[in-house]
């Protein structure tokens, strides 16, 4: 970049030099100050930097406590045998935590099955949501129905973030409704002593 600024006698000019890392490696330049001072034609000042890392994990907390971290991209939630009113089910949470030492984001959140999922976000991100460094931030699951005609709900969630490591993490959902069985007439039936 080259720009080209007049300063008076004695006057000064504030350069404001902006360091955006690509990776985590480290970086140099140069800045070169050029001016037609006969003392001092060209000023070189070295500059040097290096980007933080960022390491988003994904975990699953469950209501007793218990937490079980991503295997790499993918992480499976079981929320087991769910009863037939499931409007006082205390649900997981998800656990998204940034380990690096720079912000991260979650750039996207989206149920593979859309809108027909049997699961949601009860309170959805704001897009892209931001991690500082060693941030945790905590997303919360929740079964709405339907499940299946055996009674099964599957679906994945799909999260992705803006760390070159860990791009986007696969949650597999699963849960079970106790499917109720019509009632069965029974007549003509003796017991034996």
């Amino acid at each position: 970049v080259q720009s080209v600024t007049q300063v008076d006698g004695l006057g000064t000019v504030t350069a404001k030099v902006t360091y955006a890392p690509k990776g985590v490696r480290p970086d140099k330049a140069t800045l070169v100050v050029k001016s037609n001072d006969p003392d001092r034609g060209e000023q070189r000042v070295a500059l040097s930097g290096a980007g933080a890392d960022r390491l988003v994990s994904v975990a699953v907390e469950y209501p007793d406590g218990g937490i079980v971290e991503a295997d790499g991209g993918a992480l499976d939630v079981e929320l087991g045998e769910l009863p037939r009113d499931v409007s006082q089910v205390v649900w997981p949470s998800l656990l998204l935590q940034n380990q690096g030492g720079a912000a991260a984001a979650l750039t996207g959140a989206s149920f593979e099955k859309a809108a027909s999922s049997p699961f949601v976000l009860p309170q959805p991100p704001t897009l892209p949501q931001t991690l500082a460094a060693r941030q945790t931030r905590s997303l919360p699951v929740a079964f709405k129905g339907p499940t299946d005609a055996s009674g099964d709900a599957r679906d994945a969630l799909n999260l992705t973030f803006d760390d070159p490591k860990r791009p986007s993490v696969r949650v597999t959902l699963h849960a079970h409704q106790g499917v109720r069985q019509p009632p069965v007439a029974c007549a003509g039936i003796h017991t034996v002593e």
